[in-house]
């Protein structure tokens, strides 16, 4: 009886924290309807509270990354309503590409860099100054833990490592939204755990995490 009073609590707690919450990603409707008329997502809705985390779970070939892929415009629905902090991606693709930090399932990094080599070359590519790259650089790593291994090479990180750097570079530009596709794909059981104890820090540090 006790347990079940607890779970109604908790119930009620996270009701009024989202009640509570700004809404960052607003989804009505959202279809999504390949040519050979496969249909990947159908009439989904959803809401995305700030400063969350929310998994999406299910089997392959489910549409989580098909998903994912209208959320941040890679995809374009056949038919929706999505709302990025009040951005529409479709009318205003680039402003809702500035409030997006994003690790695609399909991510690579550049094996013969250095991670400091690769934060700084990748803030350039941003449209940071030397200046502010270099500052973000600075700010990061402490931020992700990877002082130790700044001036190693990509190639000889381990798995886990690498998922560091790919959320160090996801945060470069101090995006409110994180949206990680399979952050965990491949990595051995400790790996994986590293990985789930970095998003709940940067939750901590106010970002919504999808």
């Amino acid at each position: 009886m006790e347990t079940a009073r607890q779970a109604t609590c908790g119930f009620k707690a996270a009701m009024k924290e989202s009640l509570q919450s700004e809404t960052v990603i607003s989804i009505r409707g959202l279809t999504k309807c390949y040519s050979d008329n496969t249909v990947a997502n159908k009439g989904i809705d959803l809401d995305v509270y700030e400063g969350r985390v929310l998994s999406i779970l299910g089997p392959n070939g489910a549409g989580k990354t098909t998903l994912v892929r209208q959320i941040t415009g890679e995809l374009n629905p056949t038919s929706e309503a999505i709302k990025i902090k009040d951005v529409d991606p479709l009318l205003e693709p680039l402003k809702a590409k500035q409030l997006m930090g994003v690790i695609s399932q399909e991510g690579a990094l550049f094996s013969h860099l250095t991670v400091e080599e690769h934060l700084y070359f990748f803030g350039r590519l941003k449209g940071l100054t030397k200046s502010s790259a270099r500052a973000q650089v600075e700010r990061l790593i402490p931020l992700l833990s990877l002082e130790e291994c700044r001036d190693k090479k990509i190639k000889t990180l381990s798995g886990g490592t690498q998922r560091r750097v790919f959320i160090a570079l996801a945060l470069f530009g101090d995006p409110p939204i994180l949206v990680l596709d399979e952050p965990t794909a491949g990595l051995d059981p400790v790996a994986r755990r590293d990985v789930w104890n970095l998003v709940n820090e940067v939750k901590r540090w106010g970002r919504t995490v999808i």
